[in-house]
């Protein structure tokens, strides 16, 4: 297990690190940072009250989010870019209650988008694109539940930026319609499932809030 995870890792890093490398970018522009973000996946559909939905939020409940991103950028003119913008983030591990089991809920989230950055000056920029986001969400009780749910979802995306000097900081919205299988399906043949848990569509929106660096 610590092996996938290394190598997952590595290459999500890797990914990160040769974006940057490989864009012409103009390093004053907001657009092109490196940031650290944390936020909250927030689902259409009501998942046993157990995670935030639009018909509930409690900043205490899942899904909640924390990870890196970097976007690049290539100069049209003084008032748009075009960028890229990738991310990681592990769904931080928080317990919920289903069926009256206790049950531990992590995951990632991997995101890739593409689009324009707009903005009177290079120090404050709004990113506008689309793409894609693909990950899991897993559930596990030692000797209960072992499940995952996985999805691909294209997404839209929002983010303004602003630039104070070399920091950045960014709010961003994004709106992911998940197309992937809704059901459960059991980590590995050896995993345990006792009880029934209901399909999960995770169509949702994402706040992040965003803080890093000019690169």
């Amino acid at each position: 297990m610590f092996k996938k995870l290394k190598v997952q890792y590595i290459i999500v890093f890797s990914l990160l690190i040769g974006f940057g490398a490989c864009a012409q970018s103009d390093s004053t522009s907001a657009t092109r940072s490196l940031d650290l973000i944390y936020g909250y996946r927030i689902f259409n559909s009501n998942f046993y009250n157990q995670l935030n939905s639009t018909t509930q939020f409690n900043y205490k409940l899942p899904v909640q989010l924390g990870g890196v991103a970097i976007s690049d950028n290539y100069t049209v003119n003084k008032y748009v870019d075009y960028y890229g913008h990738i991310s990681y983030c592990q769904v931080i591990p928080q317990t919920i209650q289903l069926q009256n089991i206790n049950c531990q809920i992590n995951g990632f989230v991997f995101g890739v988008d593409y689009g324009i950055s707009v903005g009177t000056s290079k120090n404050f920029k709004v990113l506008i694109g689309g793409g894609f986001n693909t990950g899991r969400l897993r559930l596990y009780e030692s000797s209960q539940i072992d499940l995952k749910n996985p999805f691909f979802s294209p997404k839209i995306c929002l983010q303004p930026k602003i630039a104070i000097k070399k920091l950045v900081l960014s709010i961003r919205a994004e709106y992911d319609f998940d197309i992937s299988n809704t059901a459960w399906e059991r980590k590995s043949s050896m995993s345990v499932n006792k009880i029934s848990i209901s399909n999960l569509k995770q169509n949702c929106f994402t706040a992040l809030f965003c803080i890093g660096m000019l690169i």
